[in-house]
Order: structure tokens, then C-alpha cells, then sequence
């Protein structure tokens, strides 16, 4: 296997990883904030937490969209070569 092949196959094992932690933290801080949306009392409910949960699921999601992109990139890219 080349060192070009083989850099390919190591970054797209490595960009399924990291989406698999972006989809975890995804879902991690839209339960966190379902969670704290779901108190029966309103006055029990902190905004700012509401804003900060959003925030770093909005992070994970943007996140997520690159890793899938490039993944989308990479296997075209291994199939390419795997053909030839």
C-alpha cells in the first residue's frame, strides 16, 4: 500500500471517529437542554443554561457537517483508487 493510500484510509478512519464524538455531543447537550426545558415550574428554569446548551450543540452540528464532508471526499477518494 502506498503512503498516499495509506494517509487517505488514516484520515477518513480518523473523520468517522471525530463524527461519532460530534454525534455524541450533539445528542449530549440537546438532552441536557430538553431536560432543562422540560421543568414543570418556569421559574426553575435558567435561561443562560438554555443559551449555553444551544450553543455547544450548534458547535457539534456545524462540526459534524465538516467531518461528513469530508468523509463524502474521502471515500470517493478511496474508491478512485481502489478501482485503478
Amino acid at each position: 500500500m502506498n503512503s498516499e493510500r495509506k494517509l487517505l484510509i488514516q484520515g477518513f478512519v480518523s473523520d468517522i471517529s471525530n463524527l461519532a464524538i460530534s454525534n455524541r455531543m450533539t445528542g449530549l447537550w440537546d438532552h441536557l437542554r430538553g431536560e432543562i426545558c422540560s421543568k414543570s415550574d418556569l421559574n426553575e428554569v435558567n435561561i443562560s443554561e438554555i443559551v449555553q446548551t444551544e450553543k455547544k450543540s450548534r458547535h457539534f452540528v456545524e462540526e459534524r457537517s465538516r467531518y461528513r464532508t469530508r468523509i463524502d471526499v474521502q471515500f470517493k477518494e478511496l474508491l478512485e483508487n481502489y478501482i485503478q
